[in-house]
């Protein structure tokens, strides 16, 4: 993973989202203890001061845990088949007010 390469993550199982947690921390790194040992060190990866990470979810597909929930902003759209559809000027006040 480069310093400016969009990462992108689809579907994938909400257990390895997790292990991305460690790089949510202030001076946090992401150990890759699973490659085993490499020159003597574990590989270890250190986020770019730039970095950002954009989740997204379908309930179909599992849950995030509280853990990585609680590192972001949650906002909920309703689909097709909810009862409950905003117009569109509830989400222009949305989208406004997140400064998008």
């Amino acid at each position: 993973m480069s310093a400016y390469s969009p990462f992108e993550f689809c579907l994938c199982s909400p257990s390895v989202l997790d292990r991305l947690n460690a790089l949510l921390e202030p001076g946090g790194v992401l150990t890759i203890s699973e490659r085993g040992m490499i020159d003597g060190s574990t590989p270890t990866i250190t986020p770019n001061p730039n970095f950002r990470l954009f989740l997204s979810m379908d309930p179909l597909h599992g849950d995030l845990s509280r853990a990585m929930r609680n590192r972001g902003l949650e906002i909920y759209i309703s689909g097709e088949g909810d009862a409950s559809t905003p117009d569109n000027l509830d989400l222009k006040v949305l989208l406004h007010s997140l400064g998008l």
